[in-house]
């Protein structure tokens, strides 16, 4: 049976009706119970019209068409930028604080022992306070990763902003592409850096110059 008003803006209910012409709710309400939370789980990810992995779909085969879109008013065919952005580097976060593959990856002692074999004492020495740099620098990041992201996105919205307004967007839409574009890049990093660097114990031999 219909409602006479909606409980959630006690609109008053069209006979019949599915949903309230006012917010939209459902008028057909039931107890909340396991199978419910795990229905609105499932639907969160997967709802066809803008579910989390169509999402990631679509920014990984056409970023450019799904950032335009929303901007130009598609807000219900995608997935919210922000809620994206947190999920993903949500998701960022916890591999690294569990797994710690930038840690493990990242780790020099292996090559500062083969840089003091080298003959040179005075191109040891260079290439030890090269590998001291670039261990400092890496640790920062690995442990401060959550942090920079959240920084960098205003950040290089605004750079982008400066050099593209002539295009058309305000400030508000870079953030929104940055979002997306961000979020997109923590995400490709667990799910295709992170093994490579597990398996590969990561590239730290790249350092070869002087």
């Amino acid at each position: 049976m219909t409602p006479a008003n909606c409980a959630n803006c006690v609109a008053p209910i069209v006979a019949n009706a599915k949903f309230c012409t006012q917010c939209g709710q459902t008028t057909h309400l039931h107890r909340i119970n396991f199978a419910h939370l795990f229905h609105e789980l499932v639907h969160f990810f997967t709802h066809a019209d803008k579910g989390i992995f169509l999402l990631i779909r679509y920014l990984a085969t056409r970023p450019g068409r799904v950032i335009r879109e929303y901007l130009a008013g598609k807000r219900k065919k995608y997935f919210s930028p922000l809620n994206f952005f947190l999920l993903a580097v949500g998701v960022f976060v916890f591999t690294q604080t569990t797994i710690k593959p930038l840690s493990r990856a990242l780790n020099l002692t292996a090559l500062r022992e083969q840089v003091k074999k080298h003959p040179d004492p005075v191109v040891r020495e260079r290439r030890l306070k090269k590998v001291d740099r670039q261990e400092y620098g890496q640790n920062f990041v690995a442990k401060n990763s959550n942090y920079i992201n959240f920084a960098l996105v205003p950040v290089i919205a605004f750079i982008f902003f400066l050099f593209y307004h002539k295009a058309g967007y305000n400030y508000t839409g870079h953030l929104v592409a940055h979002l997306y574009l961000t979020g997109f890049s923590a995400l490709f990093f667990v799910v295709f850096i992170t093994p490579y660097l597990l398996l590969t114990g990561g590239t730290s031999y790249y350092l070869t110059g002087p």
